[in-house]
């Protein structure tokens, strides 16, 4: 009985460490298409405005 309490530990630990992981991976992948989001219109600002260059 001991030993199963320590793998469902374990097992609880591997589950929570991947849902954090995806986690991070959507926040970064959200994190780079919002600065895509923003070079982009960076850049169609400053090709319309030329007095800017």
């Amino acid at each position: 009985m001991q030993n199963n309490r320590f793998y469902n530990i374990l097992i609880d630990n591997k589950l929570s460490n991947s849902y954090t992981c995806e986690k991070d991976l959507q926040l970064s992948s959200l994190f780079s298409a919002y600065n895509l989001l923003l070079v982009n219109s960076y850049l169609v600002f400053y090709i319309k405005n030329p007095t800017y260059w």
